[in-house]
């Protein structure tokens, strides 16, 4: 495997602050990497280096020559009234293979498209991001470049995303993400951008497991060296103290080295230093047994049922978590939580009752608390220097503090500040209320894994409800002890499906997929004379009506490639040979492939007798 990618003494600086300097190292193809970091570390401005999108302030990136790089950023931007077509491949039209290709990744994305001249911002959040990593895949990367791809994804989208990678084995890619358990899925290294390493980062081999490991050894051993150091440097300076006889160019020289010893116990002081954000979550101090209790509740948008008949009672000790598409109501379930009133129009029968009293606090992904022109002191003390935590007043800049911001940020705007960042001051503002009820929308999206952590620990200790939506599988089956499916369109069934932890879904899902596939295998069996004529989708008509096409163009190709072997100027070229005898594989085995989907599309246009 050769290197493609060289990064040498790479460093990169927003106003005073140095996200990352001295960074060097490189890719090999085949290479699936990993990279995670504290929030702020400089993750998405290196990305964006690389894509060539933002530049260093020095140091040099080299990619090869003809590598090709496909860069999906973490929240992609469009113009108003662009079509799909035009958010793909700009103002220009697909070519065959591009829009085939379009049809399949749409199909296998489930991004419910019939058109690509449909608007792209009618498509919601996690659709717009599929369509997002499809325009990555058409360029036919080399390299692909993600950051944070499973932001807005639910967990089936996610489930398969994870299969598709698995299925690109040639691909290299390097990916943001803080998922956990789709780490340990698609990676085979993870890259830890983080300042507190000596060389700005670690490299382990290995999924998240294996990370996790090797940087909990690392951080281990700087202790220890730090406190070896820091033993020889009091020795060192008992020493220069008692003002010891010696040579003078000897006592010199010690007294060199001692100040050199003490530099580097500082940057390991530096270094080592955790500065773990604090959450403490409070609950009112009155519980009731019953906070809501929901009788025969049916949810309806026109002629679409979320769900029918639901039944629950959340208490104190509830620990939930909604699972299911994006799109199949649990925004639409916790607004009805929240407000009633808000919701009666959908509600067709059934009801809610509240506890009088009851006070829920709401933590929604769109981040809609936050004004991006306001600064972070703004949001904490709009009324003074004190913000009041649980009824204390509270200095606002060591709150700020207590989550791990710096000085430096107190006057930033929040539109200045990281996805994770963010994140982090909308949960300061959670922490600053006493409630019953907290309701959970997305919170760890763009987290890294100290705030994952803490974050985790602090609802496990907390004394009131919780109703959680995450895409975080690791992370929903830590902290919830049930979980509430909504079961898709498809299986007819309106009625959610209760579970005690992720797995045991997991496990339930496999079995049903088996099941079908069952099903399917004996009508096959059984007798498809008698079955109906199979009929394709829009989708797939419009791969039909091309792909013969497609063939013909790559077998034209394939024949001048050959011709072009045969010439004694080629034989002659041991470089040229290679190069075109790679692309000959490559050809065939395209044209193998679109076969075999011509085959497929056919058994369903015209059914054997």
């Amino acid at each position: 495997m050769g290197v493609i990618l060289s990064v040498h003494q790479a460093q990169k600086s927003i106003g005073a602050r140095v996200l990352f300097q001295n960074l060097t190292f490189g890719l090999q193809s085949g290479d699936r990497v990993g990279l995670v970091g504290p929030n702020g570390s400089g993750k998405s401005s290196l990305m964006k280096c690389l894509a060539s999108l933002d530049h260093l302030q020095s140091g040099k990136i080299t990619w090869s020559q003809s590598i090709r790089v496909s860069y999906v950023p973490q929240n992609p931007t469009f113009s108003s009234g662009q079509t799909v077509r035009e958010f793909l491949v700009g103002r220009e039209e697909l070519e065959m293979d591009q829009e085939v290709m379009a049809w399949e990744l749409f199909s296998k994305f489930e991004v419910p498209i019939t058109d690509f001249e449909q608007n792209y911002a009618e498509f919601s959040g996690g659709e717009q991001k599929k369509i997002q990593i499809i325009r990555a895949f058409l360029q036919k990367p080399d390299v692909l470049l993600m950051d944070e791809p499973t932001n807005h994804l639910d967990v089936e989208s996610i489930m398969l995303f994870e299969e598709f990678l698995s299925s690109k084995r040639d691909l290299t890619f390097l990916i943001i993400s803080h998922d956990r358990l789709f780490l340990q899925n698609t990676v085979q290294e993870v890259m830890d951008l983080d300042a507190r390493y000596k060389d700005g980062y670690i490299r382990v081999r290995g999924g998240y497991a294996e990370y996790l490991e090797q940087s909990r050894e690392v951080f281990r051993v700087q202790n220890l060296t730090q406190q070896k150091l820091e033993n020889n440097l009091r020795w060192e300076m008992a020493w220069l103290r008692r003002g010891a006889q010696a040579r003078q160019t000897k006592q010199n020289a010690r007294k060199e080295a001692t100040h050199a010893l003490a530099e580097e116990v500082d940057l390991l002081n530096e270094l080592n230093r955790q500065k773990k954000i604090r959450l403490d979550l409070k609950s009112q101090d009155h519980m009731p047994k019953k906070l809501l209790e929901i009788e025969k509740l049916s949810l309806v948008r026109g002629e679409r049922v979320f769900f029918e008949n639901l039944n629950l009672v959340i208490s104190g000790q509830t620990r939930m978590g909604l699972l299911g598409r994006n799109g199949c109501g649990k925004s639409t379930l916790i607004k009805a939580l929240l407000d009633e009133k808000d919701q009666e129009h959908l509600i067709r029968h059934g009801k809610i009752k509240r506890y009088e009293d009851l006070t829920a606090s709401y933590f929604e992904q769109q981040r809609a608390l936050l004004d991006p022109n306001k600064t972070l002191l703004q949001h904490i003390c709009p009324d003074g220097d004190y913000v009041f935590v649980h009824g204390s007043p509270v200095f606002g800049r060591s709150y700020l503090d207590r989550f791990r911001f710096r000085r430096d940020q107190h006057e930033l705007k929040v539109k200045e500040l990281s996805g994770g960042e963010q994140n982090r001051l909308l949960l300061a503002l959670l922490m600053t209320q006493k409630t019953q009820l907290l309701i959970l929308d997305e919170p760890t999206n763009d987290l890294d894994f100290e705030t994952l952590e803490t974050l985790k620990q602090s609802l496990q200790d907390y004394e009131g409800a919780v109703i959680l939506v995450t895409h975080d599988r690791a992370f929903m089956d830590e902290v919830c002890d049930e979980l509430l499916y909504f079961p898709e369109e498809a299986t007819g069934s309106h009625e959610l499906i209760r579970f005690a932890s992720f797995l045991q879904w997991q496990d339930w899902k496999k079995g049903i997929s088996t099941e079908s596939l069952s099903n399917n295998q004996k009508k096959t069996t059984s007798g498809a004379s008698s079955s109906p004529k199979a009929k394709l989708s829009f989708k797939e008509q419009r791969e039909y009506e091309t792909i013969e096409g497609i063939i013909l163009e790559k077998e034209s190709q394939l024949t001048a490639l050959q011709k072009e072997m045969e010439s004694s100027e080629v034989a002659s070229d041991s470089s040229r040979l290679t190069n075109i005898t790679q692309t000959l594989a490559e050809l065939e085995s395209e044209i193998e492939k679109l076969y075999l989907r011509w085959q497929e599309l056919e058994a369903k246009v015209k059914p054997k007798a």
